[in-house]
């Protein structure tokens, strides 16, 4: 198809007007992900078909439906009659849109210059090409990831004065944050990125987002900010192909320089969030780097690991879309990031987030967390309850604990395991598990159990111990001992979300 327009575009965010009218298109339509599954037939959180899907869900498609059409453009990337692209682009003219960029026309058809996805109530441009192509431009700006999502389900949500995003890409951070936030600040070195982050504020009805060109921190020298929230180029990498993944720093320096200074630019009580990826040395412990990168910062730090990969199935993952490409491009890719890690003494690389929290004082709590089993996004809230737990944790003594009120997190369930034993079923373990956010779970005895009832927020744990411990008086334990086992158990369940402090 021949087109009317420029490679390598950006679609328009100086007409406010018409983007107001394209997200009135959207909206009007039905572009949001409950319609958009039940449409595509899709399941899960990802809407998007893989490409040899499309044609399937192409056909599936009803023939004169402005939502079909739209999802037809700017989602599948085919092309459709201008007529019929006009119908579903109203209110926006179709020449308006073409001017803005936001589609191509030529020989009679139209198609999306920009793919539009949603994220939540939110929607998103981004380059019409795939991530998954074999080959993309340095400057592509890529869409909604699972990154993306892992990042925004982390971040506290609640009302700051500045934020900044650092390697904003096509602006999801900064969008989402734009809406708890006075101002935000993104930064990316790619200029396309900012002008795709402009297009995004503007097409969710936003007008507190500024942009500005340059690498990682340069553009924001000597400012501090409430809230950092960072999804930098984390891949390592050998090669510098392209912006979005390969930052051209040695091994994980990208990341380590990014929480650095990350912790560098929050003011005091500011929070971070940035994805990190980071290479484990034979026999080390998968936190062991991390800790090393907190250190002096004036922050407390929280580590969560996400996954991890042996260095030979790290460079199958990222060197994927190229067995698309000509042959033997794939084998030699792995065959080339493989011998960079063994280059750098990597056992494997791991893939996650570090969490910061600026905060004077003597001395800071680290805490890491495996992920690996808890695919369930995160929430902001249960974030911001753990960070105040672990504050409780690390300034009061036992003493203190057991003279605090307690109150059960009701999203719990508690599964146990039934085996028979001389004819009968009996308890042979228990596991507590959250229903909310990161779905954390721990394995508890029946004195646990016990004790866990009676954190009413009315009584303190000495006085829930001392009841607990009732239902055991002829198993010839002293009290003392009931009492140092509730304080042991209340820290595990309260760092892990399962309790709270009672506001009573």
């Amino acid at each position: 198809m021949s087109v009317t327009t420029a490679a390598k575009s950006v679609p328009d965010s100086a007409d406010g007007g018409g983007i107001a009218l394209f997200r009135r298109a959207l909206r009007s339509a039905g572009y949001r992900p409950d319609r958009m599954r039940v449409m595509l037939r899709s399941e899960g959180e990802n809407v998007t078909p893989r490409p040899e899907d499309v044609p399937v869900v192409e056909r599936l498609l009803p023939e004169r439906d402005r939502l079909a059409d739209l999802l037809r453009m700017f989602l599948l990337r085919l092309d459709i009659p201008a007529a019929r692209a006009a119908d579903a682009l109203a209110p926006l003219p179709l020449e308006r849109a073409t001017r803005m960029r936001v589609v191509m026309q030529g020989g009679g058809t139209v198609r999306g210059a920009i793919r539009v996805l949603p994220a939540g109530e939110q929607l998103f441009a981004c380059d019409r090409e795939l991530e998954s192509a074999p080959v993309l431009p340095a400057d592509h700006v890529m869409g909604v990831s699972s990154s993306s999502i892992f990042l925004a389900s982390l971040t506290v949500r609640r009302p700051v004065g500045d934020v900044l995003d650092v390697g904003c890409g096509g602006g999801i951070q900064s969008v989402l944050a734009a809406y708890h936030a006075k101002r935000v600040v993104a930064c990316d070195i790619n200029p396309r990125a900012l002008a795709f982050t402009a297009f995004n504020a503007a097409l969710n009805g936003l007008t507190n987002v500024e942009c500005r060109t340059g690498s990682f921190f340069e553009p924001v020298e000597g400012e501090q900010f409430d809230l950092v929230v960072s999804n930098p180029p984390f891949v390592i990498s050998p090669d510098s192909a392209m912006v979005f993944r390969d930052s051209g720093m040695r091994g994980d320096d990208v990341s380590r320089t990014v929480v650095r200074e990350a912790a560098a630019h929050l003011r005091d009580g500011g929070l971070a969030f940035v994805l990190v990826s980071w290479g484990i040395r034979e026999g080390a412990d998968w936190p062991a780097p991390l800790e090393t990168w907190v250190k002096d910062t004036g922050c407390d730090g929280w580590f969560l690991h996400q996954s991890q990969a042996t260095p030979l199935g790290y460079a199958a993952t990222w060197s994927e879309p190229l067995q698309r490409a000509e042959a033997g491009a794939f084998e030699a890719a792995i065959d080339r990031w493989a011998r960079y890690y063994r280059e750098l003494g990597y056992g494997a690389l791991a893939y996650g987030a570090v969490i910061l929290r600026k905060r004077k004082a003597a001395k800071h709590w680290t805490r890491a967390d495996d992920l690996h089993s808890l695919r369930e996004p995160a929430s902001g809230e249960q974030i911001a309850q753990l960070i105040e737990a672990e504050d409780y944790l690390a300034s009061h003594s036992d003493e203190q604990i057991l003279r605090t009120r307690f109150t059960v997190e009701p999203l719990h369930r508690l599964d146990q395991t039934l085996r028979v034993r001389d004819g009968a079923f009996a308890v042979d373990g228990a596991t507590l598990r959250l229903e909310t956010g990161l779905r954390f779970n721990i394995a508890i005895d029946a004195f646990t159990a016990e004790l866990l009832t009676r954190l009413d927020g009315r009584r303190t744990l000495s006085q829930a111990a001392t009841d607990a411990a009732a239902r055991f008086a002829g198993d010839g334990i002293a009290p003392a001992d009931f009492a140092a086992e509730a304080v042991s158990v209340t820290r595990r369940v309260l760092a892990l979300g399962f309790v709270r402090l009672s506001t009573r």
